[in-house]
């Protein structure tokens, strides 16, 4: 009989730094913990293309999170952690960056 496998989910943590310009870019997995360095939400731009997170900052830098939407699922998901000290899940990002 066929075995269902689940993803692994160890957790392990990126610390996401903004360039002053260009784009940086990351890759998110199953328990992923974003810790966002020089980027404050109130004055970066969210959104989502083919399934990757895009934060340009209000200076111009791009950070790029590869593979954000699907590694926000459960069971594992991700978290980002912003400056400020708060802990926000992907998958809520994903639902309000897509307008559900």
């Amino acid at each position: 009989a066929p075995r269902c496998i689940m993803p692994l989910c160890e957790p392990f943590t990126l610390y996401l730094e903004a360039p002053t310009r260009g784009v940086q870019s990351y890759v998110a997995g199953p328990g992923a913990q974003l810790v966002l360095q020089n980027l404050n939400l109130a004055n970066t731009s969210l959104k989502l293309e083919e399934g990757h997170l895009v934060l340009q900052s209000a200076q111009g830098g791009t950070v790029l999170v590869l593979e954000f939407a699907t590694s926000s699922q459960p069971p594992c998901g991700v978290t980002l952690l912003t400056p400020e000290g708060d802990e926000l899940r992907g998958k809520d990002i994903v639902r309000v960056v897509r307008g559900f």
